[in-house]
Order: C-alpha cells, then sequence, then structure tokens
C-alpha cells in the first residue's frame, strides 16, 4: 500500500488526475475514501466502476454506483459474482433480458443458480446451452431431462458420453436415433463406452476405412483388424496398416500370400 501525504493529494488534486489515475489510487494507495470520492465527481463509466468492484476493497460502493448508471447484463453479471450486491443485480439482470449466455454464466459461477436455470427454461434453452450445463454445472440432471425433451441431435449425445456423467442415458438414447458409423468411431476413441459402440459398429457394416481408423486410433486394434481381414481388405489398406499401426507384421504377412498367388497364377500361364 502506497503512503500518499496530504499535502501530494492536494496536488494531484490541482493537476486534474484522470478517472484511469483515480482508480489506480484507490487500489493502490491510503487514499482510497477521497480518489474513491473524487471519481464520483467526474462522472465515472461502468468500466471504470467494475475495475473498483474486482479489484478493491470499494466493491459496495463502486456496485451501488454502478446500479444507477444503467449497467449492462454484463455489469449486473459483474456485481452477482463480486459484491453482495447479488440480489438486486439479478433482480435487474431478469429486466433487462438476459442473453441464455448470461444465465448460463450465473448457473455455473454464481449462488444463484436455480434461479437462473428456472429463467433459462422459459427462454427457450438451445441443445448447446443444455449440453453445456450438463456438462459443468450442478444443474445435470433437470437440463438433461430438458434436453430430451428437446430432440438432441447424435453430437449432442456425443458431447455428453465424453464430457458428462450421463455416458449411460446419452448412449441409450443415441442408440435409439440410429447413430451413424462417425459417432461410433467418436465415441470407442473418446468416450468410456467402447466395448458398447464398437459392438453396435460391427452391426452396422463398418466400412473398410471405418475400421483402419480404429485399428490406428483406439484400442480395439484386434478386434477391429479380425474384422477387416472378414472384408477383404485391399492391398491400399493393407499398405495402410503397414505404414501407420502396429499390424505391419499381419499385413505384410497377408499382402505377401496375395503376391505369392499372383506369381502361381502367372507360371501357369
Amino acid at each position: 500500500m502506497k503512503k500518499i501525504t496530504q499535502q501530494e493529494w492536494e496536488q494531484i488534486l490541482s493537476e486534474n488526475p484522470t478517472n484511469n489515475e483515480l482508480c489506480y489510487l484507490v487500489r493502490y494507495t491510503d487514499k482510497k475514501d477521497e480518489a474513491f470520492n473524487q471519481l464520483l465527481k467526474q462522472n465515472p463509466t461502468n468500466d471504470e466502476l467494475c475495475y473498483l468492484v474486482k479489484y478493491t476493497d470499494k466493491k459496495d460502493e463502486a456496485g451501488e454506483q454502478l446500479l444507477k448508471q444503467n449497467p449492462t447484463n454484463n455489469d449486473l453479471r459483474c456485481l452477482i459474482e463480486c459484491t453482495d450486491k447479488k440480489d438486486e443485480a439479478f433482480n435487474q439482470l431478469l429486466k433487462q433480458n438476459p442473453t441464455n449466455d448470461d444465465l448460463r454464466y450465473l448457473i455455473e459461477y454464481t449462488d444463484k443458480k436455480d434461479e437462473a436455470f428456472n429463467q433459462l427454461l422459459k427462454q427457450n434453452p438451445t441443445n448447446n446451452d443444455l449440453c453445456y450445463l450438463v456438462a459443468h454445472t450442478d444443474k445435470k440432471d433437470e437440463a438433461f431431462n430438458q434436453l430430451l425433451k428437446q430432440n438432441p441431435t447424435n453430437y449432442d449425445l456425443c458431447y455428453l458420453m465424453v464430457y458428462a456423467d450421463k455416458k449411460d442415458e446419452a448412449f441409450n438414447q443415441l442408440l435409439k436415433q440410429n447413430p451413424t458409423n462417425s459417432d461410433l468411431r467418436y465415441l470407442i476413441e473418446y468416450a468410456d463406452k467402447k466395448d458398447e459402440a464398437f459392438n453396435q459398429l460391427l452391426k452396422q457394416n463398418p466400412t473398410n476405412s471405418d475400421l483402419l481408423y480404429l485399428i490406428e486410433y483406439t484400442d480395439k486394434k484386434d478386434e477391429a483388424f479380425n474384422q477387416l481381414l472378414k472384408q477383404n481388405p485391399t492391398n491400399d489398406d493393407l499398405c495402410y496398416l503397414m505404414v501407420y499401426t502396429d499390424k505391419k507384421d499381419e499385413a505384410q504377412r497377408l499382402l505377401d500370400s496375395r503376391s505369392q498367388k499372383m506369381i502361381d497364377i502367372i507360371k501357369k500361364r
């Protein structure tokens, strides 16, 4: 904390300090009260008041002034997060048509979770809003139930299976929605439902490309390779395995056997 004498303070005032300079004095010197009072006389901006709310012990006074100055939604979020003006700021925010993003922020970072969530439900939350809430807040159950009512996409459900603890419910819903091979590949690589997703993929006639992907990027290498062998992999498929996967030896043997067969054919001409 920097000390400022009364004589120095009077000199500062005579030099017509800017709002930015006064904010500095409030934050870093022992002339907080004097600097703040001077700032109020100089019509501080909302941004300046938010700065004081976040970084000084003049939170309450700055917050009270901010509420008088037509605060934006972002200003009100600042007050809800950082001051004791939570109720006043939240009530004001509700009057100002908060965006879904405003409400998501409040649900995740403040103790106004219940009120913000109830408001969000009234505002037609998008699937993306709800997926975010399921993954990152303690409103998981309510958000997931609402999501199911809104016809979640396969992408929504895959997201939940990777980032949320609604894996079982999301996977069961996904199976009802005819997941694509791409959806299942994603789950095999990133989610905890590898076995279930792989078994489902096998039922859906995976392409050779699907299986090559699994062999290269997942721990289902052996199962995918065995399935690939049943599907008559092309020579290009086998060359790919030799270059990019640890199935080099098996692919090489199969490729060699094909070459040997061709030689036998040529010898018989």
